[in-house]
């Protein structure tokens, strides 16, 4: 996983916040330990405040930014990890449709999103979540991708860059996006993803999951 930018502001004061509480945690430690008199063996190390900081930390990095009661949101960063599948409708031979699956992977302050067709595998090298507030509320990323054993030999390692719509009512992403490569291959092409699964699924199981989506839908 890699660092991304994103525009929200909690990633301002949520370091702030954390501090504070660790430095009350310890306040509340040192008070406890004297009140009860208890001798903290030499070989020990009591809780820091930097201990303390780090701990709270890694929980709101991996669970707590995710949380909400009703509409409050512990943070205002959209929580989009999960498998989309859909179809990639590419410049390439003249409008070319190939399936696509984006497996995205997300903490607070990390994300990695790792595309694959039957030809390609991708993973992006950085992202930027813009939220609600923007004025463009989107999932910006960078990515290279890796043709697999069996692509045509003219298909070669390439980046690229994507974009992907954010839905402010429901704070993830709606099923519209583009994308276009860079040198080596440039094309370009519109994005059409739905949500198949909040659990990490193998490629087959994601288009399968699709194309029952798309059955009992009609389209």
């Amino acid at each position: 996983m890699h660092v991304y930018a994103s525009d929200a502001e909690d990633r301002k004061t949520v370091p702030t916040v954390l501090a504070v509480i660790g430095i009350v945690a310890t306040l509340f430690l040192v008070y406890l330990i004297q009140a009860l008199k208890f001798q903290i063996p030499w070989w020990v190390d009591a809780p820091s405040v930097m201990g303390f900081y780090a701990l709270f930390y890694r929980l709101y990095d991996r669970v707590l930014w995710r949380l909400h009661v009703g509409p409050i949101y512990l943070s205002m960063i959209p929580d989009v990890s999960g498998v989309w599948a859909g179809v990639l409708t590419s410049s390439y031979n003249e409008g070319t449709k190939i399936n696509i699956v984006f497996f995205i992977e997300q903490r607070w302050s990390k994300i990695s999103i790792k595309t694959e067709t039957e030809t390609s595998t991708s993973y992006t090298t950085m992202a930027a979540l813009y939220t609600a507030e923007s004025h463009e509320p989107r999932l910006t990323y960078e990515y290279l991708s890796t043709p697999k054993a069996f692509a045509v030999k003219t298909m070669n390692i390439h980046p690229g860059t994507g974009h992907l719509v954010l839905s402010p009512a429901f704070r993830t992403l709606t099923g519209k996006g583009e994308y276009y490569t860079g040198r080596g291959r440039q094309t370009l092409g519109e994005l059409n993803l739905h949500f198949v699964s909040k659990q990490m699924i193998e490629y087959e199981e994601a288009i399968k999951r699709l194309t029952h989506e798309q059955a009992s839908s009609g389209s």
